[in-house]
């Protein structure tokens, strides 16, 4: 890997710029920021050609996870269920509390700089353990200069908590509707109205949670959550009959993990039935413990699922989720446009670019952040 900066520089090709308009030409950035978009021939010698897209956005994380060591075997065996994993009081949050400050830090940056080495720039994260969880995350970020949208969650759950979270924190992330009392649910809403503040939530990854909240409620999980008016949902992994409709109706976007869903055996996302609806899908990695955090491997597996239902531009329209789609739901503007700062990926120059490296057939050979280009990636 070889790491320039340079004041100055230009980068060409298929540009996939704006909401995703594929043009052959140029792109010329200067001190960090793309000053031209253009075509024909380019100005100054480029430093690299390929096919351009943005860098991808991972809009669903836990990275505090990246201090467990784990046999994922032991899942897939069934040894563990999805609570006695990640649930309240499972093997990860009990292995939190027990860690040093120092040891999450230095594996969130470990982390965070894996991903932005497979193309993935910005991140955002569910992180537990209230003021003192968020403010880890944001020093590693601060740290590594990656942006991190920091979905917060108060250990308990007051106004008071909230408030003092709120100082490093961007948001609430909230594990999931069943995990809380109706008094604790009510909290998360009203703080989110009166506070002004983001607020998402896992919801339908797993059929237990989901029949639960109907036995209890009448509703679905999902519908429970959408009662919060959330800014999007994680997983949807198993709705219910009319669950996806009225998250349609809402206007909810909606944040799958296939390779984490996988990994728990939750099943698979039902991203065509989503698509069709008009859903706007949004692609995250889930908990670090089980997966890497490159949004490109989430892109591969997803394409390699679900390539024989999707249409002709699939590998396309899943790259664009994982990009200005993901940005969108989550407030990063990732598209490349003049005036924005230089967040691009250049994939080598051979065939068919995003379609080639979904299949595995052709790599990122180029990074540019602002002044910084990475070549030989």
């Amino acid at each position: 890997m070889n790491r320039k900066q340079y004041k100055k520089y230009c980068v060409s090709g298929e540009i996939y710029q704006e909401d995703f308009t594929k043009k052959r030409g140029y792109c010329l950035v200067k001190e960090g920021i793309i000053k031209e978009l253009g075509v024909g021939e380019p100005p100054i010698e480029p430093v690299v050609t390929g096919t351009i897209i943005p860098m991808f956005v991972n809009s669903h994380t836990h990275l505090g996870d990246s201090i467990i060591d784990f046999e994922v075997s032991r899942i897939e065996k069934d040894e563990l269920s999805l609570k006695e994993l990640v649930g309240p009081g499972g093997i990860k949050h009990k292995r939190l509390e027990g860690a040093s400050d120092r040891e999450i830090l230095k594996n969130i940056i470990d982390s965070l700089v894996k991903g932005e080495r497979s193309g993935t720039g910005f991140f955002s994260d569910f992180r537990e353990g209230g003021f003192r969880g968020s403010n880890t995350l944001k020093l590693a970020s601060q740290k590594t200069n990656i942006p991190v949208k920091i979905m917060g969650r108060p250990k308990e759950v007051n106004i008071k908590n909230i408030e003092s979270l709120l100082e490093v924190a961007d948001g609430i992330g909230v594990s999931s509707v069943c995990d809380y009392t109706k008094r604790e649910v009510d909290i998360f809403k009203k703080a989110s109205v009166d506070l002004g503040i983001e607020l998402a939530v896992h919801a339908g990854e797993n059929k237990i949670n989901q029949k639960n909240c109907l036995k209890e409620s009448g509703k679905s999980e999902i519908k429970e959550s959408i009662e919060l008016d959330p800014n999007y949902i994680v997983h949807a992994t198993n709705p219910l009959e009319g669950d996806l409709q009225s998250i349609y109706d809402k206007d909810i976007p909606v944040v799958i993990c296939p390779r984490s869903n996988r990994i728990t055996g939750a099943g698979m996302p039902p991203l065509i039935q989503m698509l069709e609806l008009g859903i706007e899908v949004g692609i995250g990695t889930d908990n670090a413990m089980l997966c890497n955090p490159s949004v490109l491997e989430e892109c591969r597996f997803i394409y390699k699922t679900f390539k024989n239902k999707l249409g002709k531009d699939g590998a396309v329209e899943i790259v664009k989720s994982a990009t200005i789609g993901s940005g969108d739901i989550i407030g990063f503007d990732v598209r490349i446009k003049e005036g924005h700062r230089a967040n691009m990926i250049v994939i080598e120059e051979k065939n068919k670019g995003i379609l080639k490296m979904l299949a595995g057939e052709e790599k990122i050979s180029t990074i540019c952040r602002g002044q910084d280009v990475i070549l030989n990636v």
